[in-house]
């Protein structure tokens, strides 16, 4: 299996994948690729995703060739309209909490 991290759009400055998350995925043998750049703005760099097991690979490689798809916001075709999305692998992980929330 092969999952997918993209960098998000700006504003965003999370990432749906941390490097020790890709570590953890990588020793049970799951393939992770990470788009260039994606954690910079969560101060998770490319290195940081190289050593924990990741291959640094481009939106349009991980959008066509991985076979699920992380990301926070759903993909924006007018951006990614040059690569060939299979919109049933994706999977948004944007969190809505409400200001109530209270452990």
């Amino acid at each position: 299996m092969i999952i997918g991290v993209l960098k998000e759009l700006a504003p965003e400055t999370r990432v749906s994948l941390i490097a020790d998350g890709v570590a953890q995925l990588t020793k049970k043998k799951i393939t992770v690729w990470v788009e260039t750049g994606a954690g910079e703005q969560a101060y998770c760099t490319d290195a940081d995703y190289s050593k924990a097991g990741a291959e640094i690979k481009s939106a349009a490689e991980i959008a066509n060739g991985a076979d699920i798809v992380l990301s926070i916001h759903p993909p924006n075709r007018s951006v990614h309209s040059s690569t060939n999305y299979r919109y049933s692998k994706w999977c948004s992980v944007d969190w809505y909490v409400p200001s109530s929330f209270s452990n």
